[in-house]
C-alpha cells in the first residue's frame, strides 16, 4: 500500500473537464493504455521514451 501511494513514484497532469483529458489523451495516443491511471514504463514506451527495465518485484 504504500509503494502505491509514495508520492515520488507517480505524476498527475489535470484538465479542465473530462472531455479535456480524453481529448488529450485520445490525441497523444495514450488512451490505449489507459483513461486514469497509466503505466509509466507502458506510456514511456508508446512514446519512445527509453526507460531502465522495470524490476517487477519493486512494482509490486
Amino acid at each position: 500500500m504504500q509503494f502505491a501511494i509514495e508520492s515520488e513514484y507517480w505524476s498527475c497532469v489535470c484538465f479542465k473537464s473530462q472531455d479535456d483529458k480524453h481529448a488529450f489523451l485520445t490525441a497523444a495516443g495514450l488512451v490505449i493504455v489507459g483513461d486514469k491511471d497509466l503505466d509509466g514504463y507502458a506510456t514511456a514506451e508508446l512514446l519512445g521514451t527509453a526507460m531502465p527495465e522495470p524490476d517487477d518485484t519493486e512494482r509490486g
